[in-house]
């Protein structure tokens, strides 16, 4: 029987009752994580009220989600490993630390208002940072880890590829309402006060939708089963690998630079996507509105084209010569953006500017897209999916914040396009020789 292919029968109430639950869980993990990405982006989204209210300097405002990029780094080891053995634990961990976050954000801004400038509200703005990072901690293994333990093999890009791209479209949530809030009318301590009861209310709704991991459903449906080649090696790869998982990717890489390389490369263009979005609203400073609507091309496009590259990639032999296009497409295009900002005409020029804005929208298209059929990709490795996570997740946060802080000018473009350029010349010399049955 071909990979991925299932026999048709009638689904039995107890296998539609676990689709249903699994694609409810799903929907929880995407919710929270959403949630958590755009509480990272409000500041740095309102940064002049930010720098008002808090008594910080812009350059401080960006440095902001690069604390949350570190933070989220800092706990995403312990975040996988918990994860991958009390996923409940996490998930709920996640959610009310996010919701705190929101309240806290909410609490101090209040506070701040009649207060005399100090060092407190700096701090205080700082530790809100911190601990919307601090709830990120299971929410980047988790996307691979749901797909490949809760969904069957034709289910699991698009299943990743949706759990990945709730954290993107979170960051346009973040990017876009809390201007508009502010620019209404409604003051920066409001919206704060606003966005902390709607991360509730949507903190719960995940909660109530989260269903706990049941051994059943690891391959679930209406009876089908894989072969049993692959049956063995998918068991092998799920199987709880506590802290030797760690060092079993380090030692895939070394056995098989073919899959250290897809790794790098996902990785690279992943902190290349994290970065763009803060770095656009820098390098395009005093030009709000443009930054804006390349931002919102740039991250809608990535939304789309990672769900439905999700939906529509199902063979995994697609996966690498899909992701080859991408990742040259993507480069091209950032190279272009470099190209067009550099001329001094650049603003004025409503060309240029809707050029920039489609451009936008082809390099989230191919940078942000492809992180899905990334993930899946190096998971067709004998290593388990949630320490492929674990190492990509870690990579492209590591990048990420490197890159916020250093093309965080007008230069930006160029170096992202270097490192987008880095991530090409590596994914080009990888190939996906090893598949799952090889293990």
């Amino acid at each position: 029987m071909a990979y991925g292919t299932w026999k048709k029968s009638v689904e039995t109430p107890l296998a539609a009752s676990a689709r249903k639950r699994r694609w409810q869980t799903l929907a929880a993990v995407s919710l929270i994580s959403a949630m958590n990405a755009a509480l990272c982006m409000t500041l740095l989204a309102t940064k002049h009220e930010t720098s008002e209210a808090f008594q910080i300097n812009d350059v401080a405002v960006a440095r902001l989600y690069t604390v949350w990029l570190i933070t989220a780094l800092l706990v995403l080891t312990p975040g996988s490993w918990l994860a991958e053995h009390n996923e409940r634990a996490s998930i709920y961990g996640s959610a009310c630390l996010t919701m705190l976050s929101a309240w806290h954000r909410g609490y101090t801004s209040i506070a701040s208002i009649g207060q005399e400038p100090g060092h407190d509200r700096a701090i205080q703005c700082i530790m809100s940072q911190v601990l919307c990072g601090l709830a990120s901690f299971p929410l980047f293994t988790l996307p691979g880890q749901l797909s490949h333990r809760r969904f069957p093999p034709e289910w699991r890009p698009l299943a990743t590829s949706i759990a990945l791209q709730a954290n993107t479209l979170g960051l346009l949530v973040g990017a876009t309402v809390p201007p508009l809030l502010v620019q209404s009318g409604v003051s920066f301590h409001q919206m704060n006060l606003v966005m902390a009861s709607s991360y509730t209310g949507i903190g719960v709704l995940a909660l109530l939708l989260y269903h706990s991991e049941d051994a059943e459903e690891e391959f679930p449906l209406t009876g089908q089963r894989l072969p049993t080649s692959a049956s063995v090696a998918e068991l092998h790869r799920h199987a709880r690998s506590g802290v030797n998982g760690f060092l079993t990717v380090c030692k895939a890489s070394r056995d098989s630079p073919s899959f250290g390389g897809q790794l790098m490369a996902n990785g690279i263009l992943g902190g290349v996507a994290n970065a763009t979005p803060s770095s656009i609203c820098f390098m395009l400073d005093g030009a709000e509105s443009i930054a804006a609507a390349a931002n919102s091309a740039f991250i809608i496009a990535g939304v789309v084209t990672g769900v439905a590259l999700g939906f529509m990639c199902k063979d995994p032999a697609s996966f690498g010569p899909t992701l080859k296009c991408l990742f040259v497409l993507g480069t091209a295009a950032l190279f272009a953006c470099t190209v067009l900002v550099d001329d001094n005409d650049f603003p004025h020029d409503s060309a240029k500017v809707n050029w920039l804005i489609a451009l936008c929208a082809v390099a989230g298209g191919c940078c942000l897209g492809s992180a899905g059929i990334g993930m899946e990709a190096c998971s067709m490795y004998p290593v388990n999916v949630s320490y492929v996570c674990w190492a990509m997740q870690s990579l492209m946060l590591l990048f990420g914040a490197l890159l916020v802080d250093s093309s965080a000018d007008r230069s930006g473009f160029l170096e992202l396009s270097i490192a987008a350029a880095a991530a090409l010349i590596l994914m080009l010399g990888s190939s996906n020789r090893r598949h799952l049955h090889h293990v």
